[in-house]
């Protein structure tokens, strides 16, 4: 509790509150960034209340209406029409604080973010939003005693399921649960295109968590805003959610792994939209817009890459006594690339450093994976992908790398990928169905 109290010390909210009738009996809290999103916020909303009253009861839901100076005027404009709409809901909840949304209900709070004198500062984004719900409703964890309990991201387009909430809150009864990502699926819908687009991105995103699982990498967990959970004292012991326009969850998964871990949790899943979006630099939203429009997109990393991440991770497990310079020696002869990332990165004296501190094998490696970070993990999968001649496609990489992984998966029609959606859609069940794989050591 001290720790959470001393946190909260330190972030204010920037001066703004929860509007909410009660937060009595509140065990977890869910917040929600809200831009310009009355398209599908009623729907997130929605799939929300049909989960059972005796789990949404004990569950706030907060929307954090946000916009910055930069604004257009039309967003700024939709959120005006949010804040009124959230505000006539929370006025109209029941006795037991709970609004009717569809067929069921749900205890909701606002934020507000967006009218002058509380809208973000000039450059903030989601990261800030974020931050800020998570924020209070620390507070009201620790107001009721309960900062154990789960804080959850969501997002205004993903959709839940009717057992979301008892899922993640079952998570966290285990004294040991720090940090999770739910299991996610984006809807395959819409154009021709827009399935096209899905497909590729998901299978992207799923090959990579997939390589980092097959190389051992303790950060292979996918990286999506609306997937994370923590506790609340796990929330305060990271310093909260990095207040970046984009990448926050990236960043803030990385902190909760490297103190406490995070686990996959597939007793449930969430649903994102895969509609265009340019608000940031990447994500779902950005990939599809770039695929759409003939960009690109991202260019999927090639099996090579994970085993070389593979064969470099089970070098330090199996060598640990070595000083930095023998194990730099292993790394070249493993791959020039890599031991010229290492070499630019100073892992010689970072690893002689964390030898000198370590009190065991076992510290040591702990310590090793802090500073090979998930961050530079991926630069490292970057160079070595850099490096490996032409691209390949998002179908052609899932191919190499099952089979470099030992899962050839002979019935799928590989030769039929290119042209065919039913194809494409195959495989991506195919990796949905190995989302809980985990390989032996490698």
């Amino acid at each position: 509790m001290r720790a959470v109290s001393r946190y909260l010390e330190r972030s204010p909210a920037g001066g703004r509150a929860l509007f909410a009738p009660s937060s009595a009996g509140v065990l977890c809290v869910v917040v929600i960034p809200v831009l310009a999103e009355m398209a599908v916020l009623p729907q997130t909303l929605e799939s929300l209340a049909a989960n059972p009253w005796e789990e949404a009861a004990s569950a706030l839901v907060v929307a954090v209406v946000n916009h910055a100076p930069e604004t257009p005027p039309e967003e700024r404009g939709e959120n005006v029409r949010t804040l009124r709409w959230l505000g006539d809901k929370i006025r109209r909840s029941d006795g037991e604080g709970g609004v009717s949304l569809g067929g069921g209900r749900l205890r909701l709070a606002l934020v507000d973010a967006a009218s002058p004198g509380l809208e973000l500062a000039a450059g903030e984004g989601v990261g800030t939003a974020r931050r800020i719900g998570l924020d209070l409703g620390l507070r009201v964890l620790h107001d009721n005693g309960c900062v154990e309990g789960p804080l959850i991201s969501l997002d205004a387009d993903t959709l839940v399921e009717p057992g979301y909430l008892r899922a993640i809150r079952g998570h966290f009864e285990d004294p040991a649960a720090w940090g999770a990502v739910a299991a996610y699926r984006h809807p395959v819908e819409g154009t021709p295109e827009a399935r096209a687009a899905i497909l590729a991105y998901e299978t992207y995103l799923r090959c990579h968590v997939l390589g980092l699982r097959f190389a051992g990498s303790p950060y292979a967990f996918p990286t999506i805003g609306s997937t994370i959970a923590c506790r609340g004292t796990a929330y305060a012991a990271v310093s909260g959610m990095p207040a970046r326009r984009a990448g926050e969850d990236f960043y803030f998964l990385q902190k909760l792994a490297k103190t406490g871990g995070v686990d996959c949790l597939f007793t449930t899943a969430v649903h994102p939209s895969p509609r265009v979006s340019r608000r940031t630099p990447f994500g779902t939203g950005r990939a599809v817009a770039g695929f759409l429009s003939g960009e690109p997109g991202a260019r999927p990393y090639p099996a090579e890459c994970y085993r070389v991440l593979r064969s470099w991770l089970s070098a330090v497990r199996a060598e640990p006594g070595l000083p930095g310079r023998d194990l730099l020696r292993a790394a070249r002869g493993v791959d020039l690339a890599l031991g010229d990332y290492l070499e630019g990165a100073r892992f010689e004296a970072a690893w002689d450093s964390l030898r000198r501190q370590a009190p065991s094998r076992e510290a040591l490696l702990a310590q090793f994976h802090r500073w090979f970070d998930a961050f530079r993990t991926l630069r490292l999968i970057r160079v070595l992908r850099d490096r490996a001649g032409p691209p390949e496609c998002a179908f052609t990489a899932a191919r190499r790398l099952l089979e470099t992984a030992g899962m050839a998966c002979a019935s799928l029609e590989w030769d039929r990928m290119e042209s065919d959606l039913d194809a494409r859609a195959q495989l991506l069940e195919r990796l949905r169905s190995l989302e809980a794989w985990l390989p032996s050591d490698p």
